[in-house]
């Protein structure tokens, strides 16, 4: 009796745990409050769920040859223990560790989604989410362009209405990027192409009004990576409007993407002194890192602040990590994605059905895209991108399990 009413909780409180999971990823694209609040909630479920029947051990099965993985992401842990520890700026060093609980999205989730249907539903619910987000924000950059434009250039108007614009553009690349491969083959999640362009055309493009540069490059290079392997006659169709577009838009238009390169670009120059600078610090407290805490005190100690939003982080992943945690928080980092690459790319080259195979492609796409946006911003400092980044880059794992179920 007793032990059917546990397994009569587990299956309850799994799919609230799932629901709220999916909850806080989809809030991340218009409130924070709704996103913090569905993460303690479901935090505070699984806790329970583990104290009543300690369900963790049995849950090992689902996430096989995460060992590695696991040390890896201990050393990380470990390093910002240690970082905060002898930080730079004691007071408070503590507080920011709560952006670690974020990598309990990855494991949760794919211990929690066992079912075909439900991640459909997820599917679904993600892209509906984000596309009436999105088409509301388009609306309003529409209202608000005319005036606009008489004090800004087009280039400085920014879809900004729901959080910060670069973590609006991430949040929509992982989104579009996440579907793209089963969008490309038809029948696999989405019975008709219709229903998807419906919401991903209005996510692109105030994707791309976003204006943030990151953005447009690692979706570039992951989107004709994936119509290349996938469908070569939209990679073609895509390359070609690419090449029009170049020639014939007025280049006040291209001018943002055009700045990728330019050295001389004011936000370009001020990244460079943030990267020197990082790693001065680096260079300073190799082992131990400054801490991530108040870091634009520590930087005032290394260079003045002459750019705008200099300092307050190192606008880069790979910086900021060696800065503030040194070299073994870089290891540990790096290890983390490197590892995740290396299983998702095995599951990619031996899936047990299709659509293992598409969601792990999504999957390794999905990593690059965040390696590569990652090297120009601090996303992995951002709470709400990292919601939705974790929670997708779990999905393949989780697609995985259930049709390795289904063999078995």
């Amino acid at each position: 009796m007793i032990s059917h009413k546990i397994e009569k909780f587990n299956l309850t409180s799994g799919k609230l745990i799932l629901g709220l999971l999916t909850v806080q990823a989809a809030s991340s694209f218009f409130s924070v409050a709704v996103n913090s609040i569905a993460f303690g909630i479901w935090c505070g479920i699984w806790i329970i769920q583990i104290i009543i029947n300690r369900k963790i051990l049995h849950y090992r099965e689902r996430i096989t040859g995460f060992n590695w993985i696991n040390y890896s992401i201990a050393l990380y842990v470990v390093a910002e223990f240690v970082s905060r520890i002898f930080a730079v700026i004691p007071e408070g060093a503590f507080i920011g560790l709560k952006r670690l609980l974020l990598i309990l999205i990855f494991y949760v989730t794919i211990l929690q989604l066992t079912k075909l249907k439900q991640l459909k539903i997820i599917y679904f619910f993600m892209l509906s989410v984000a596309g009436l987000v999105s088409i509301y924000e388009l609306i309003v950059y529409a209202i608000n362009l005319p005036t606009e434009l008489t004090t800004l250039p087009f280039v400085e108007i920014r879809i900004n209405y729901l959080g910060y614009p670069i973590s609006l553009g991430q949040m929509k690349m992982f989104l579009l990027i996440s579907l793209l491969p089963l969008m490309l083959v038809n029948n696999v999640i989405f019975n008709t192409r219709r229903y998807f362009l419906f919401f991903a055309i209005p996510i692109f493009i105030s994707m791309i009004l976003t204006q943030s540069r990151n953005v447009f490059l690692a979706f570039s290079i992951c989107y004709f990576t994936a119509t290349l392997i996938l469908n070569r006659k939209i990679f073609l169709i895509s390359l070609g409007v690419v090449i029009v577009s170049a020639l014939l838009i007025p280049s006040e238009y291209l001018a943002r993407f055009k700045s990728i390169a330019d050295t001389e670009h004011l936000s370009n120059k001020s990244r460079i002194v943030m990267w020197e600078t990082g790693l001065k610090m680096f260079a300073d407290y190799p082992f131990t890192g400054v801490g991530d805490n108040d870091i634009k005190t520590v930087y005032e100690k290394y260079k003045k602040i002459e750019y705008d939003a200099e300092g307050s982080h190192l606008h880069s992943n790979y910086v900021m990590i060696l800065a503030t945690t040194g070299v073994f928080g870089f290891i540990g980092f790096m290890a983390f994605f490197i590892l995740i690459f290396v299983k998702l790319l095995s599951i990619y080259k031996s899936p047990t059905d299709l659509m293992t195979g598409l969601t792990s492609l999504a999957g390794i796409l999905l990593l690059i895209s965040f390696l590569i946006s990652g090297f120009f911003e601090w996303n992995f400092g951002d709470h709400k991108a990292m919601s939705v980044f974790f929670f997708l880059l779990a999905l393949p794992f989780a697609t995985s399990n259930i049709f390795n179920t289904k063999l078995n």
